[in-house]
């Protein structure tokens, strides 16, 4: 089955599992901001933990498709319609052969995703399908989507089964006032992150997100060396801002590294947008791994749950 793009809007692009293990050639691992919803939807979907979804910033995505799928979608302000019917996100939906499908964001904050059952024809680079933007590294051709794209969906059993009338439990946590949960490495350079609202810079992407604290601690750049860096450390700018790292990250830099944010709440990222305020809540390394085991036992639950309900015997 071909799937055509006809309007990719804002930096549409194809995100599957992080490229792992390539960090010390300058290789991020990208993969979504949201790792959460990529689970879920594959969950949902009948698709294979690590297949691809397709991760929307901003502006409207349209395509078509020569077969009819599954669909569905996880975001916050955005809306779906197929054949310009308004569709239900966090659910799944039938996307009838040569419908046009149109997923468009409305008011409200973080990226979409959009889930397609199916077995996805892409080839992986350094070990992945995710769209890496600054090296052109996997998705399509290394780039967003643009109008004209063209790519193959096959079948799969588990994908073809129309999934239970299911409704996922969406946004899982409060996305007007965000909080991220962070392990502190500098305490006096990273003292502003925290006791007031921090608010993301307009101009924040994949790579980083922009935090303007309502007061900053200047630092000297001249005295740092550089450190590896990874998605969630938080970096101190000699502005007085600080970069939270994304999924699209460089791998190595000299500013200072002044905390990090929890592996628990990684995901949230894809949940916040310019022009929002955070909160950041220092934990200690003890509690963040606590924090870990925790999440990581919830999501095996969920997912569970998500794949036993979707089987045809466990309908209600």
């Amino acid at each position: 089955m071909s799937i055509t793009v006809h309007d990719a809007g804002v930096l549409a692009t194809i995100q599957g599992d992080p490229r792992r293990g390539f960090e010390q050639f300058g290789v991020p691992p990208s993969g979504a901001m949201d790792r959460v919803a990529c689970l879920a939807l594959n969950a949902l979907l009948g698709n294979a933990p690590d297949g691809p979804v397709i991760e929307l910033a901003l502006g409207t995505l349209n395509m078509t498709a020569t077969e009819t799928r599954h669909v569905a979608v996880l975001a916050q302000g955005f809306e779906l319609r197929i054949d310009g019917a308004m569709r239900a996100l966090a659910e799944a939906h039938v996307w009838p052969a040569g419908s046009r499908l149109t997923l468009r964001r409305r008011e409200g904050p973080g990226y979409a995703y959009l889930g397609i059952g199916g077995r996805w024809r892409l080839s992986p680079q350094l070990g992945s399908v995710s769209t890496d933007v600054r090296n052109h590294i996997g998705g399509m051709a290394g780039r967003p989507l643009q109008a004209g794209d063209c790519f193959e969906i096959e079948s799969n059993a588990s994908a073809d089964t129309p999934p239970a009338r299911l409704r996922l439990r969406w946004p899982l946590q409060d996305l007007q006032h965000p909080q991220l949960r962070v392990i502190v490495h500098e305490p006096k350079l990273a003292a502003p992150l925290f006791g007031a609202n921090l608010t993301v810079d307009l101009n924040s992407t994949r790579q980083a997100l922009l935090l303007h604290p309502p007061t900053s601690v200047p630092h000297d750049q001249r005295q740092r060396l550089s450190t590896p860096q990874w998605p969630g450390a938080i970096q101190a700018l000699p502005d007085g801002r600080f970069a939270l790292l994304g999924p699209e990250a460089q791998t190595i830099g000299g500013y200072p590294l002044v905390a990090s944010v929890c592996a628990a709440d990684l995901s949230r990222l894809g949940r916040i947008s310019g022009g929002q305020t955070l909160r950041c809540l220092p934990v200690s390394v003890s509690a963040a791994a606590q924090l870990a085991r925790q999440q990581q036992a919830w999501l095996r639950e969920w997912l569970s749950e998500i794949t036993l309900r979707r089987a045809p015997n466990n309908r209600g």
